[in-house]
């Protein structure tokens, strides 16, 4: 057999090797989806936000939760738990230090200083996050 034929082959077998287990990767779970288009005054709306503190705004799926954090910059993540959001969804409370959010029904917790991400409990993904510009004393929150 020529040498083109069985590097073919050879890219075939392999690919229909490979095609099975491309699909086995874990579904991340989603939010149901809510438009975001939310601009606020950070002076004087979130002046009292100081920074390492967080405060709770309306909008998103279980409401926004906008964190100042230590580079004096904004991150805002809504409330819904991520673990099974669609079909178990639950709103987070924060905990007395205001920087590991927490979810009441299954217990996961997150941290704001890891960008959202979990700690303990059920949940493998982080707090959603959505888009976060500020132009000088506006904040713009966006998906």
């Amino acid at each position: 057999m020529p040498s083109g034929r069985v590097n073919l082959s050879l890219f075939f077998g392999t690919l229909l090797w490979m095609v099975p287990f491309s699909s086995c990767s874990p579904k991340l779970e989603t939010i149901p989806y809510e438009p975001i288009n939310v601009s606020i005054l950070i002076i004087p709306e979130l002046a009292k936000v100081g920074i390492l503190q967080s405060t709770i705004y309306p909008g998103g799926v279980e409401g926004i939760l906008i964190f100042h954090t230590a580079s004096d910059t904004y991150e805002a993540y809504d409330l819904d738990c991520m673990y099974k959001p669609r079909s178990e969804p639950c709103r987070i409370v924060m905990d007395k230090t205001g920087l590991t959010p927490q979810c009441p029904c299954c217990k996961s917790t997150f941290s704001l200083l890891l960008e959202g991400s979990p700690q303990s409990g059920p949940a493998q993904q982080g707090l959603h996050q959505y888009n976060v510009v500020q132009t000088g004393k506006l904040l713009s929150i966006t998906n």
